[in-house]
């Protein structure tokens, strides 16, 4: 065997996300050393790139005993962490490695990461910037800068940089997707939909890329009253059913997204008098639940209105509710400040705060925090976050609760999270509705009538997680 032949085929191969195969090389090549150091590195990577993380901190540790100055292999080492959400360590290993190589640009944007990850921004902007001053050419760096100022909300410097990353060399998929939701949490609902089909037309992205941005645009068309254009981008994006679960990050969400849309517009296809055009709304602010009532028709008051949800990505009250800016939060400011005077809005935010594996249960069980204290601090801050803004326009507002958990979603958990999770559910619920009753809101309550015993009665989910078109309009004759 030619070693330095068939370590070049390994780099090759890792460089083409080809992990399996250049694997495959590094195992063979030391078979015959196993001192090989290029090989031993490679292998590491390879490990690092098909999520083995513990193996790739053995082989990375293993490098130091062998050279213990090596700023690359700390580095490496601090990207590991990374990936396991160990940041503090993670950090470490970074100015480590920046205590000997100074101005080690990797390395300063691994730091600004952790930093970020860590809460402390100002440093991280910082530091992101640095790396970006010391190789310019990196699009990673100018990304992750991009997704800073996304994260916090700053969605013109957000939009600003992902613009400029346009121009570079590499992989644009992140750009064109980052880019995409930077407008979305705009509520430029037209320029994400642009950004999409330039991804789509680019000939630069995966697959993959092509159908997360194909489901945007599905989604987009979808809140537009668009059928015929969002069934087109749902069938064009069949594929995603093809990828194993642990292939690609955000996979699963994108399967319940494709299911979820096409459900609704079967529904559509099946009910068109349900849709038919009012001149006057009920504005619907929310995370992906506000699909599923779009555009329906609801009586208020003996006037008929119509459903026009504004979406909010993976919100919950939990960001609501912070000090610090971040993207949610700024989010629904945009919205309300963009909404007509006197304007109705439901606001139906907290079903992901009270799912099975985040949110309140996660939070409650990590910090042996009573959950009703939680919910309690929570949902105070939330009112008064909707009341004080809402006043600015003269809103006039209702809540829509948290629907029973679906049973599906309790298996995964243990008997005692189960009851656990029943109890976060109903008390957020009532805990909602007594506020509205003190602040004379109006609450649509979506618990009561999916509630059986704490589960869901499957009477009115569409999927695991959403309800069924008919259930805002079924709440509003409730009203009544």
């Amino acid at each position: 065997m030619n070693i330095k032949s068939a370590i070049d085929r390994a780099t090759a191969f890792y460089f083409a996300n080809d992990f399996s195969s250049s694997l495959d090389i590094c195992h063979k090549v030391l078979s015959k050393n196993k001192k090989t150091y290029e090989a031993r590195y490679l292998q590491a990577l390879n490990y690092q790139g098909i999520g083995e993380n513990d193996l790739a901190l053995e082989g990375f540790n293993g490098l130091l005993k062998t050279d213990p100055g090596n700023s690359n292999v700390l580095n490496c080492i601090a990207n590991t962490y990374i990936a396991k959400k160990e940041f503090h360590k993670a950090k470490d290993y970074c100015l480590l490695a920046l205590k000997r190589e100074v101005n080690f640009a990797e390395a300063i944007n691994n730091l600004a990461i952790c930093e970020q990850s860590l809460g402390d921004v100002k440093q991280a902007e910082a530091h992101y910037k640095k790396a970006i001053f010391l190789k310019g050419d990196e699009l990673s760096f100018k990304l992750n800068l991009g997704k800073l100022y996304k994260d916090l909300g700053w969605f013109e410097k957000s939009a600003e940089i992902f613009v400029k990353a346009m121009d570079f060399e590499g992989d644009k998929s992140s750009v064109y997707f980052n880019l995409y939701e930077n407008f979305m949490y705009m509520h430029k609902y037209e320029d994400a939909l642009e950004i999409a089909d330039l991804g789509l037309v680019s000939n630069q992205l995966k697959d993959i890329d092509l159908i997360e941005l194909l489901v945007g645009k599905a989604i987009l068309f979808w809140l537009f009253d668009n059928i015929d254009e969002a069934e087109q981008a749902i069938l064009l994006s069949e594929g995603v059913y093809a990828y194993m679960s642990n292939s690609y990050a955000n996979l699963d969400n994108l399967k319940i997204f494709h299911k979820y849309i096409k459900s609704l517009i079967a529904f559509h296809r099946a009910n068109p008098e349900l849709y038919l055009q009012r001149d006057k709304d009920w504005y619907f602010v929310s995370e992906s639940h506000g699909f599923s009532p779009n555009n329906m028709k609801i009586e208020y008051e003996q006037q008929i209105y119509n459903i026009r949800s504004l979406f909010i990505k993976g919100a919950k009250v939990f960001h609501l509710t912070q000090e610090n800016d971040n993207r949610f939060k700024q989010s629904l400011l945009r919205v309300l400040a963009g909404l007509p005077e006197k304007s109705r809005v439901v606001f139906a935010f907290g079903e992901i705060d009270c799912r099975y594996n985040e949110g309140i249960l996660k939070y409650c069980l990590a910090k042996k925090k009573n959950y009703q204290d939680v919910i309690s601090s929570m949902l105070d801050r939330y009112i008064k976050l909707l009341l004080t803004e809402g006043a600015k326009n003269k809103l006039e507002i209702a809540l829509y609760g948290v629907p029973a958990p679906h049973p599906e979603q309790l298996k995964l958990l243990s008997n005692e999270e189960q009851a656990m999770l029943k109890g976060i559910v109903k008390h957020f619920n009532c805990s909602l509705k007594e506020l509205c009753i003190k602040h004379s809101l109006l609450f649509l309550d979506v618990y009561q009538l999916t509630n059986s015993d704490g589960i869901s009665n499957l009477e009115y989910h569409i999927d695991d997680i959403h309800v069924h078109p008919c259930v805002v309009p079924k709440l509003f004759d409730e009203l009544k």
